[in-house]
């Protein structure tokens, strides 16, 4: 069986159930009504054979709750699923259509079994699964809860991720209304742009964020000496302690959006495109990284520097779009004092094949100088720290 095959067949299925529901938008919500009054019935059905005994069969009604909750999703994937296909069997016999399923170059279980699928069941399945939720909560089941607690958070970082992503994108694609090239570009090339500035941005919120907003308060704190006492090198320590693990979410939606540019570029993938790729991205890395430790090492001589951050931040919002689509004046700005050319618009050229050596060249240059200064800067920071006993 190809597999491949199979799931964009069952993609097709799923888009033409999904458009043929969403042409009575209020059925949604009578569903909605339907299911949530079905469950609270089935609940307080449910509630009547405990009303003279705490115990049925040794289940106390908090435990019982969780059969409801399991019953709900298997009776929502029931009517997402099963009902509408295999009740259509009896259908194909009666009426002699079932000859054009078995025609078909596909395995013909797989298509009666699959073909419809009803999008208001998975209500059902929600409601189910907010149930179960609940029920683990009540019962108190510590183990569970402390996985579902990160399964929630994970889910809600995943949305605001996606959701960021479409508003950026939708953003971008008004630029584009009225001509179809922005500064040369057009829309689908400039799409590499906001995958790469995802990833920048996912990489961003994981460690940069995290734990170089940090260098103010072990300052203010005077927890600073504890680090610098450490037996290991304290920029090291202090750029990567700690990670945020929902910006990995961030990074990984980027890069399926750059895999989604590749494919409709049509960019060969060899090993020159890799390597070179690979080195632009790794420079905006550490481009990006310089700039926030340049920042956030001023703390030393002046404690409030988050609305600086603030307009670092502003400033890279602008690498969503193409260097070219800017005036010349703003290039050179962008280009000389606040690297964003180096940063998103070199790495998306390299990827198009639009990118000259000289360019590459000196964003390794850039990154390298970059690098080395916030070291050096760094450590001549440290000079003018006082430490919380002096």
């Amino acid at each position: 069986m190809n597999l491949r095959k199979y799931l964009k067949v069952y993609k097709k299925f799923l888009h033409t159930s999904l458009a043929s529901e969403l042409e009575y938008k209020t059925n949604i919500l009578v569903d909605l009504i339907t299911a949530i009054l079905s469950l609270v019935g089935s609940i307080f059905l449910l509630s009547i054979f405990f009303q003279n005994n705490g115990y049925i069969g040794g289940w106390k009604f908090e435990q019982a709750l969780i059969i409801q909750a399991i019953y709900t999703i298997l009776n929502g994937i029931t009517n997402t699923w099963f009902n509408p296909n295999l009740t259509e069997i009896v259908k194909h016999i009666r009426e002699g259509t079932l000859d054009f399923v078995l025609l078909k170059p596909i395995d013909s279980q797989f298509f009666i079994s699959l073909k419809k699928i009803n999008p208001s069941g998975f209500l059902e399945i929600m409601l189910g699964f907010f149930l179960l939720l609940y029920c683990i909560r009540i019962n108190q089941i510590n183990l569970n809860l402390s996985f579902l607690t990160l399964s929630l958070i994970i889910l809600v970082d995943l949305i605001t991720a996606i959701l960021s992503l479409v508003g950026s994108i939708f953003l971008l694609s008004i630029f584009f209304q009225n001509n179809g090239y922005i500064g040369g570009w057009k829309f689908e090339q400039a799409l590499i742009i906001q995958a790469i500035y995802t990833i920048l941005n996912g990489i961003t919120n994981t460690w940069f964020n995290p734990n170089l907003t940090e260098i103010v308060k072990h300052i203010r704190e005077g927890t600073l000496d504890f680090v610098l006492l450490k037996p290991i090198d304290s920029q090291f320590f202090i750029s990567l302690k700690k990670i945020n693990p929902s910006g990995f979410l961030e990074i990984m939606l980027g890069f399926f959006l750059l895999l989604f540019c590749i494919r409709i570029n049509q960019i060969n993938l060899n090993l020159s495109f890799l390597t070179l790729s690979l080195i632009t991205i790794s420079c905006s890395i550490c481009i990006l990284y310089s700039l926030w430790f340049f920042i956030s090492t001023t703390t030393i001589w002046f404690v409030k520097t988050w609305n600086a951050i603030e307009v670092l931040r502003s400033f890279l919002y602008i690498g969503r779009f193409p260097l070219n689509s800017f005036s010349f004046s703003l290039r050179i700005f962008f280009s000389v004092f606040i690297p964003i050319a180096f940063i998103t618009t070199i790495p998306s050229e390299v990827f198009l094949g639009l990118s000259e050596l000289w360019k590459i060249l000196l964003e390794v240059i850039v990154a390298t100088v970059f690098l080395i200064t916030s070291r050096k800067f760094w450590l001549y920071a440290l000079k003018f720290y006082s430490s919380a006993s002096s």
